[in-house]
């Protein structure tokens, strides 16, 4: 068990690449999973990842944004995702917690299921 936790705490994490669509508020699905999880990685966004841009996610992404000098304009287009995917490697710093890996993973999944399920009651 402690190796695990030791691989984990210095094993580097690959994000996933965005499919090539803006991502604006009202979104859900995968894209929106990985604009979340990548602007809470850089310290931008606080709330839950679930899949939804939501108003957090908006005035998260536009933070990012402006310190990055993209128009702020809360759509993650070309250049924002452009932007977001260079910082697809990132590590995992040590003593960052396992719950916190895996609960992100089971967010992902938990909302990959109601993009399913809402999508097969259509």
């Amino acid at each position: 068990m402690m190796l695990l936790l030791t691989v984990l705490a210095t094993t580097s994490l690959h994000g996933e690449a965005f499919t090539n669509q803006d991502i604006v508020a009202g979104s859900y699905g995968d894209n929106v999973i990985e604009l979340q999880a990548r602007l809470q990685y850089l310290g931008f966004y606080h709330g839950e990842i679930d899949g939804h841009f939501g108003s957090g996610t908006e005035q998260a992404l536009k933070k990012f944004q402006k310190q990055f000098g993209l128009p702020t304009d809360g759509v993650a287009g070309n250049n924002t995702r452009s932007k977001l995917e260079g910082f697809a490697d990132y590590s995992v710093k040590v003593g960052h917690l396992l719950t916190t890996l895996l609960g992100n993973e089971i967010v992902r999944s938990k909302a990959m299921l109601r993009t399913q399920s809402s999508n097969s009651s259509r």
